[in-house]
């Protein structure tokens, strides 16, 4: 699914195998610079990847976005990964046995 709202310069992609979603944000920074940012949020991650674009003159949008696209293909950082696992009692550690 995809939305856009041009008005607040927001678009969002979330992905329908439910691996998680991608936020883009653009805005003019206060020196008069435009910003492109982009937040990488996967199912299960603590925290969201972020991204962020600063166009110049003959700026190459398609190698952004493919920087993006890897970046989000690459997924969660590894720790990320490991402690939303933590968390939901996936990972096995820090789990004591019950004694008889």
């Amino acid at each position: 699914m995809r939305t856009v709202n041009f008005h607040k310069g927001l678009a969002r992609l979330v992905f329908n195998d439910g691996s998680g979603s991608i936020l883009l944000q653009g805005f003019t920074l206060a020196d008069g610079q435009i910003c492109v940012k982009a937040m990488l949020e996967w199912t299960g991650a603590s925290k969201p990847g972020v991204q962020s674009v600063y166009p110049k003159e003959d700026f190459n949008w398609a190698g952004a976005a493919h920087r993006i696209a890897e970046a989000w293909m690459d997924g969660a950082p590894p720790e990320d990964v490991a402690m939303a696992a933590s968390s939901s009692g996936e990972s096995g550690e820090g789990d004591l046995a019950a004694a008889g």
